[in-house]
């Protein structure tokens, strides 16, 4: 019987650490260090866009910050050159693409120093690249999405003037064409402020 219990303790802890960590690091590494050495090929970047995380559970399971005693912290170390990578190495992966799998990323997102930090700066960047394309797919997201998105977004430790002037040129352009998404981010922004 005893036996029996350790093997079923055993058993939990394997689904539990695989639960954690359902990137395979290995061909995310793999593929990292393929694109930077040669980025040019739609293939290289799509085995990228494949390997890397997929949802906000993933990504920061896979790059968070961890005190334990033994943690291996490589992915932690990686994590805002491999987020780099996704947003402005893929070059022949199409922009909608890349735009929904930052939304992704960003759904149910919790802001922090390190990973979650440089998905947002990211975010941001992309927003200015390619604005009428975050737009677009952003819409096409259900209410609460799209209220998750501008919570992380705006989501900072200390009030920034950049982040009105932003929310005001996004809602001046977007306001007629997107107009639940746009309502939506002006909502987010106040409500951000406003906890500070």
């Amino acid at each position: 019987m005893k036996k029996l219990w350790i093997l079923l303790a055993w058993a939990l802890t394997i689904q539990v650490h695989a639960q954690k960590f359902k990137v395979d690091t290995l061909a995310l590494n793999a593929a990292y260090r393929e694109i930077v050495d040669s980025p040019n090929t739609l293939e290289r970047q799509k085995a990228y866009l494949n390997a890397f995380p997929k949802n906000w559970t993933e990504y920061i399971n896979l790059y968070g910050y961890s005190s334990e005693k033994d943690y291996d912290l490589t992915m932690y170390h990686l994590a805002s050159k491999q987020m780099h990578v996704l947003n402005h190495r893929l070059t022949l992966v199409k922009n909608p693409v890349i735009c929904n799998r930052l939304i992704d990323l960003s759904i149910n997102a919790e802001y922090s120093p390190d990973a979650p930090a440089y998905l947002q700066r990211e975010l941001h960047k992309r927003m200015n690249l390619d604005m009428e394309v975050m737009m677009e797919e952003l819409s096409k997201r259900t209410p609460e999405e799209i209220a998750s998105f501008w919570t992380f977004y705006w989501a900072s430790q200390t009030p920034s003037k950049k982040f009105n002037t932003e929310a005001n040129r996004l809602e001046k352009i977007f306001i007629n064409a997107y107009p639940q998404t746009a309502s939506t981010m002006k909502t987010c922004l106040c409500e951000s402020l406003r906890r500070k």
